[in-house]
């Protein structure tokens, strides 16, 4: 059985940019170099950042990890949602649209949290932790199914 796949944008497009809950609707604040790299991506319309502007445990390195400082892609899947979301450093984070990474409510939409599902008052940290090791809801329900025949 073929299943379209859905982008990015599709999962989160329509959540207006808003702080009424600053923990849950925003991204940490970057470091100035991190908006530089950030700045670097959209200007020159790109998605992963040139071993050139990365930094130096990332650069003189040999390494696997095309994703790490990238933007993610609008109209494609997102890769996994980790623990490391709200770092640029961390994978392909940044916001196919905002020059930002990815807040918690849109991490949870990706991993298809509804939006009536309440994280309770925790940290930033706790709150990443939690959406990025959750097995997404969608996927726990068809593995139940599977595992019940």
């Amino acid at each position: 059985v073929s299943v379209p796949t859905r982008g990015v944008m599709w999962a989160i497009g329509d959540l207006v940019s808003s702080e009424s809950d600053p923990m849950f609707d925003s991204s940490p604040r970057p470091a100035a170099v991190t908006s530089d790299r950030i700045d670097y991506l959209f200007d020159r319309g790109l998605h992963d950042l040139p071993d050139s502007e990365r930094p130096d445990c990332h650069r003189l390195k040999r390494h696997s990890y095309v994703s790490v400082y990238g933007r993610m892609h609008a109209d494609l899947p997102s890769q996994t949602i980790t623990t490391g979301f709200g770092a640029m450093g961390r994978g392909r984070y940044v916001h196919p649209t905002e020059r930002r990474t990815i807040t918690p409510h849109e991490a949870a939409r990706i991993q298809f949290f509804p939006d009536f599902f309440t994280f309770g008052d925790a940290g930033r940290t706790l709150l990443q932790k939690t959406i990025g090791n959750a097995v997404p809801p969608k996927m726990g329900y068809a593995l139940g199914l599977h595992l019940l025949r």
